[in-house]
Parts: structure tokens; C-alpha cells; sequence
């Protein structure tokens, strides 16, 4: 129950496998298919990218260099 624990494993009928890794010093678990995390691609959604936010002020200044990467302008 301690290694479930530590892999945020609540129920441990919910494990279909668990390995003792080689050293001994943890083991590694894997969930019945029920039990797993969902994934996009699961449900067959395209990835989304990955937005990062972009400071287009910085002391109470308009960062034209950043603006300049965007689709906006300083309307």
C-alpha cells in the first residue's frame, strides 16, 4: 500500500500489474484499463500546441519586439 501511495494510487484493487524494480528500492504499477488515466488521443482529438503567454506590457510600456510576434496591433 506504501508504493501505491507514493504512485497516487488510491485503491489498489484498481492495479492489474506492479513490478518490483531491479534494485529493490520501488516498484512500478500499471492500472486495469478502466482505471487509467484518459488521454486526447483516447478520444481522438487533434493535440492542441502549447501557448506560452507573451508580456506585451512591461512598465506601463507596449513591448514592440513581443507585439511584433503576435497577430495584434497597438490599437
Amino acid at each position: 500500500m506504501t508504493e501505491c501511495r507514493k504512485e497516487t494510487i488510491e485503491e489498489v484493487q484498481n492495479v492489474a500489474v506492479a513490478f518490483w524494480e531491479p534494485d529493490g528500492s520501488s516498484t512500478s504499477s500499471f492500472l486495469h484499463t478502466q482505471h487509467q488515466t484518459t488521454m486526447r488521443t483516447d478520444l481522438n482529438l487533434n493535440p492542441q500546441p502549447l501557448f506560452l503567454p507573451i508580456i506585451l506590457i512591461k512598465e506601463e510600456k507596449i513591448d514592440y519586439h513581443e507585439l511584433q510576434k503576435t497577430e495584434h496591433t497597438e490599437d
